[in-house]
């Protein structure tokens, strides 16, 4: 076969039934040049000279069965031309070789003028074909990195793609010595890897002028400025019959109506409707008030209310963010949208994006999705989205599990390709042969998107061949303290194994993972093992602005900016940073007189050179002072001894102390760098101050849950034992699973709003959204459409909680093991045991 190895860019897939001298020397010099290089025989070749090549996938070689070797004999692909015709036989090649994975490499040799839409299931490696693409890419053509954007949903898979990058051009630069490689790493310092709401930031700075943004726009929360926008507001509206709704409903008073205000507009933001869609936002006719049920006026008072407050509350908190030159969150995407109503505006963008990739595009929400079309559209970009519809687990912060649908539609005739990967890698091919009977169930109810059929499959196909282990063990609990000696028994049992199996593995720490669906269970659970000696890291997601690193330097901050007030002081007294620590019980001889708790106080250094401290403060960047403060006194030490002495109180002698102590100390120490990092993220380093930091602490302990802490690396914990919710496992995989908690209902009474999104046509045929909104207060007062939208609502939580555990089994490697709970299998109730014994 002629083979022009000048003209390969990328790589060369071909069958051979020899190896001779000349083919050999083609093999090596693509190798040696970074181009990929697969190779279909019927016969063994001995290619030991080229195994240094294969863990970067650069060489693979597979030995076909006589059948496949006569059909497979005419294959030669280059740069991926000619795979259609040859696709047959490439997927049968696939179904009987597991290692050859026919889906990813026709994703990653596409043409380079097509949309990808890519649905990969769990463990199918959905980051590999990423990152293959993107090699494709630089290779075939002339493209920049700086103009292919990578959108993440998390800051952590953010940094992993940027490290597997950087990882792949220098595995490629060790075996080739090419230095476009080394280039290509110090060009990745310029390619935007970023999740959603930084990359918006960016575009807002970029674009924002033209709805009244400046520059630097930075993020805010305005959670206090937002309710007193609601009370003033409210206020316009409330004087003729605040004393119903402080009265009648349910006895609420006028704070907790705020709240109750405050929380809708959040679903407001959360599903991106603007100013502009409120005011055609349908909340049903008007209930007369003369009616027949004594709360009819007080509903009707609630929806006129409704209909105009959050339109007045938008309209303002709109002028408020551009004379502020800030945004919240989960407002960044909207304010994009506002933007692109002025097409032209994309214009202004100073980077061109001719790629753009989306991970996890099952969790975008609505705006989102119409940023992605906007950019394709107007930058003429081209995409690559990526997930799993059966993994959309955020609808709750107004993800919509419809994202690719809605994405084709809006794109119109540039269409994106579907295709989707199946092979797992993660989990024990045995382990999801058991757990298919139950998605297939799922799938027929039309809780989660899962077909078996020959033309169009969702079942994951198992590459590791290994025993695996899955069970559901069934108990009648009726309280959680029941459960208590089955569920430990487990933890037990599967942390023994997984120990045990853990000889075989030299180069990670195989781990038992307990996942649970509420923060409340996961300390539970916490708080069980502990009493038997045992300490599971915890991760539970949003826990970074309550933990002791953020508290720690908070009254660090706070004793610096009010030095002589004795309750400032003491509580610095009381932190890591402090050699001392004083009992507050000692401060009652003073009888509350501040004058005599400052004396007593100032005899105590609270940390290392105060006064001088104070001195750097006037003439040195504050942060640059803080820095100093935390190299002087290397506050994570004392936290280390501190909390050992607390373990070793509470569990005398346990072997685990020292390790244990030494985590949580490294956790603190992460964290108090963290706070530097968003600082700087955040604020124009040259004009902040001890009380601007101060109040951005104070605002964020008060009510950010979204931050997580940094993770730390399994070296670093040497832990084999985690609690995580669901939502925070997404992504990750765990040798053992335990699902202990499968009885907490799907929904429950309580105050909510509702929206519901059909597709009109307008006057010229145009399809376009219409919203419809519902609400109900205390379970009581309800607004006329909500028994209407309500029954929707009820089929989408069930949808949403079968992903949830969809996601929480997918998560395992060799063992699966849940705990069913009998007591929760009541016709009416609606959980994930009646999910696991098909009776919803």
């Amino acid at each position: 076969m002629n083979i022009n190895i000048d003209k390969i860019k990328y790589s060369l897939c071909m069958y051979t039934d020899t190896l001779n001298d000349d083919l050999k020397e083609k093999v090596n010099q693509l190798l040696r040049t970074g181009r990929k290089v697969i190779l279909f025989s019927n016969i063994k070749f001995e290619v030991a000279q080229w195994e240094k090549y294969s863990d970067l996938f650069l060489f693979q070689h597979f030995e076909l069965n006589d059948s496949l070797a006569e059909k497979a004999k005419s294959i030669c692909i280059q740069d991926g031309k000619e795979i259609h015709q040859f696709k047959t036989v490439l997927k049968e090649i696939g179904q009987d070789i597991q290692l050859f994975n026919f889906e990813q490499f026709e994703i990653e040799h596409a043409p380079v003028d097509t949309h990808l839409s890519i649905e990969a299931g769990a463990g199918s490696g959905k980051t590999t074909v990423m990152i293959q693409r993107i090699m494709f890419l630089l290779h075939i053509t002339d493209i920049p990195l700086n103009e292919i954007v990578m959108i993440t949903f998390t800051r952590e898979a953010a940094k992993n793609m940027l490290n597997r990058l950087r990882k792949e051009f220098w595995s490629r630069y060790r075996l080739t010595e090419d230095k476009r490689y080394l280039e290509l790493i110090e060009e990745l310092n310029n390619m935007r890897i970023s999740t959603i709401d930084s990359f918006a930031k960016y575009l807002i700075s970029e674009i924002g002028s033209v709805i009244g943004y400046g520059k630097n726009v930075s993020i805010r929360s305005f959670q206090q400025e937002r309710k007193e926008l609601i009370e003033k507001v409210l206020n316009d509206y409330l004087q003729p019959f605040d004393k119903e709704i402080t009265e009648q409903l349910g006895g609420m008073r006028l704070y907790e109506f705020v709240n109750l205000v405050h929380s809708f507009w959040d679903e407001f933001e959360k599903k991106g409707l603007t100013e502009a869609e409120l005011q055609k936002l349908d909340w049903g006719e008007l209930l007369k008030e003369d009616g027949k049920k004594a709360d009819d006026f007080q509903v009707s008072q609630l929806q006129k209310l409704f209909g105009k407050v959050f339109i007045d509350c938008e309209k303002q908190f709109q002028s408020l963010k551009i004379r502020k030159n800030a945004v919240t969150i989960n407002d960044l995407t909207r304010q994009i949208s506002i933007a692109a109503e002025n097409k032209a505006s994309f214009e202004r963008i100073s980077q061109q994006i001719r790629y753009l990739f989306i991970d996890e595009f099952q969790d975008t929400d609505d705006s989102q999705i119409q940023l992605a079309s906007t950019l394709q559209q107007v930058l003429k970009a081209y995409l690559f989205v990526v997930g799993d519809i059966k993994q959309s687990i955020y609808r709750f912060r107004g993800a919509d599990y419809t994202a690719f649908n809605q994405l084709d539609k809006l794109l119109g005739k540039n269409q994106l390709v579907p295709k989707k990967l199946r092979k797992n890698y993660r989990t024990s091919a045995n382990i999801l042969n058991s757990m298919h009977s139950h998605f297939l169930q799922w799938g027929k109810k039309e809780f989660i998107d899962y077909l078996d059929d020959e033309s169009n499959s969702d079942r994951l196909i198992g590459i590791k061949d290994s025993v695996g282990d899955f069970k559901i063990q069934w108990g009648s609990y009726w309280k959680k303290e029941q459960m208590k000696s089955d569920v430990l028994s487990l933890i037990k049992e599967a942390k023994a194994r997984t120990e045990a199996e853990n000889q075989n593995f030299k180069d990670r720490v195989l781990k038992t993972a307990i996942l649970v669906r509420t923060n409340k269970q996961a300390s539970l659970i916490k708080k069980w093992c502990e009493e038997i000696g045992l300490y599971p890291d915890l991760e539970i997601g949003g826990t970074f602005f309550i933990s002791d690193a953020v508290w720690d330097f908070y009254y660090l901050v706070e004793g610096l900016l009010y030095p002589n007030r004795p309750v400032s002081r003491m509580n610095l007294l009381q932190t890591s940073f402090s050699k001392v620590n004083v009992d507050w019980h000692h401060l009652s001889n003073f009888n509350g007189d501040e004058k005599q708790i400052m004396c007593y106080l100032n005899q105590f250094e609270p940390i290392e050179e105060w006064d001088n401290v104070f001195r750097e403060l006037r003439l040195k960047p504050v942060l640059a002072v803080l820095r100093r403060i935390l190299t002087k006194n290397r506050p994570a030490e004392r936290y280390y001894y501190y909390k050992l002495k607390e373990l070793e109180e509470k569990s005398p002698g346990n072997p685990d102390n020292d390790r244990h102590a030494r985590a949580l100390s490294l956790q603190y120490e992460k964290n108090m760098n963290y706070i530097f990092e968003l600082l700087h993220d955040q604020y124009n380093i040259e004009f902040l101050s001890l009380y601007s930091i101060y109040t951005w602490l104070e605002m964020n302990k008060a009510v950010n849950r979204d931050q997580d802490e940094p993770e730390l690396k399994d070296s670093e914990t040497e832990n084999n034992l985690v609690i995580v919710t669901v939502h925070k496992s997404k992504g990750l995989e765990f040798h053992s699973v335990i699902i202990p908690f499968t009885d907490l209902d799907f929904r429950f009474e309580r105050s909510e709003l509702l929206l519901s999104k059909n597709f009109e046509k307008d006057r010229t045929g145009k399809e376009c959204t219409k919203w419809r909104a519902a609400w109900s207060i205390k379970g009581s007062y309800k607004s006329p459409l909500y028994e209407d939208i309500s029954p929707n609502e009820e089929s989408e939580v069930i949808k949403d909680e079968t992903r949830l555990l969809y996601v929480a089994m997918t998560r395992c490697e060799e063992r699966l093991w849940i705990l069913g709970n009998s007591t929760a299998l009541n016709k009416d109730r609606k959980n994930w045991s009646a999910l696991l014994k098909n009776q919803i």
